[in-house]
């Protein structure tokens, strides 16, 4: 999704920019932008320099974004996506089947690799899990060793 970011003599009206971020990103970019120090179990990544029109390297790391759905239709289930470089493994439906698709190959989501690709939908669904799991934990409890 598109973002908008403002400030007037940092900021330069107009520009744009391709780098991928999450919303946990967005509480270490100000942090950055008022020269504070970011808590180190914060995962979010500053992208400041970015906002100031510098080139910097997209992060290398996994993305996952969760939405969850409301009504009688879905009662809370969930709807995941989970990004490992140009590969997206993606429930569009918490009914329907995980997809896979190679965004560089078809960027439009096209042709669905779930049967094709085994090693990359194994490697990507563990992945997911992962991070279900660590967003299902709560402080007092341990963590699992998998």
């Amino acid at each position: 999704m598109p973002g908008v970011a403002r400030y007037p003599g940092r900021i330069q009206p107009g520009s744009r920019t391709d780098r991928m971020t999450l919303t946990m990103d967005i509480f270490a970019t100000a942090c950055a932008a008022l020269d504070a120090s970011v808590p180190e179990n914060i995962d979010g990544v500053s992208f400041w320099p970015t906002l100031l029109g510098q080139a910097e390297p997209e992060p290398k790391r996994d993305l996952y974004i969760i939405r969850r759905e409301g009504g009688a239709a879905y009662g809370g289930k969930t709807i995941e996506a989970f990004r490992r470089g140009d590969w997206k493994l993606l429930q569009d439906s918490p009914f329907a089947p995980l997809e896979l698709y190679d965004l560089k190959s078809a960027p439009r989501e096209t042709t669905d690799l779930a049967g094709k690709e085994r090693q990359v939908f194994n490697q990507l669904s563990t992945g997911l899990r992962k991070q279900i799991q660590r967003g299902g934990q709560t402080p007092w409890q341990r963590q699992s060793s998998n």
